[in-house]
């Protein structure tokens, strides 16, 4: 009998121990947490320093990658904190001084900030940028905007005198 009854006690702390570590894996998110967004990248083009588009440009100079961009797909869905990342092209070297790494992207009005972007450049080129919405995306449709990046090439991933391309 006495067998029994430590049986039971042993087995209700296997259960207790059990159900009670059931939660300790689960991730939890809050509603409205931040998240990855899909977003299109529309358009793609290298203007100069005029920001005006160059058919060529010369290997040592440095130039303006313009992005034009979409996040329209996600409806009135978008909240802030949410964010897109785009990969930049591994031919271009992207300034790592504060200016050229921290900046603004404004509303269709001039003044409100939509996003903040931030540019993490590799060394030898290429690296990301983060986008990341403020809570002037709240219950907004058709939010699309532009960014420019000061860039130069990295004159050891083009080809000289040649077309090149950049995915």
């Amino acid at each position: 009998m006495k067998k029994k009854s430590w049986f039971g006690v042993l087995l209700a702390l296997v259960m207790a121990v059990s159900i009670m570590s059931q939660g300790a894996a689960t991730a939890v998110f809050a509603e409205g947490s931040a998240k990855q967004v899909d977003t299109k990248i529309t358009q793609f083009k290298i203007l100069n320093w005029q920001k005006e588009e160059a058919n060529k440009v010369f290997f040592t100079d440095s130039f303006y990658l313009k992005m034009d961009w979409d996040a329209s797909g996600n409806g009135a869905n978008l909240h802030q904190g949410d964010y897109f990342e785009v990969t930049l092209p591994d031919q271009m070297i992207f300034p790592s001084d504060s200016a050229a790494v921290d900046f603004n992207l404004y509303a269709p009005d001039g003044t409100s900030v939509l996003a903040k972007a931030h540019v993490t450049p590799k060394n030898d080129g290429g690296g990301t940028v983060k986008v990341t919405f403020t809570d002037w995306v709240e219950n907004k449709f058709n939010v699309k905007g532009d960014m420019y990046l000061a860039a130069r090439f990295n004159t050891t991933k083009i080809t000289q005198n040649e077309q090149n391309t950049f995915p």
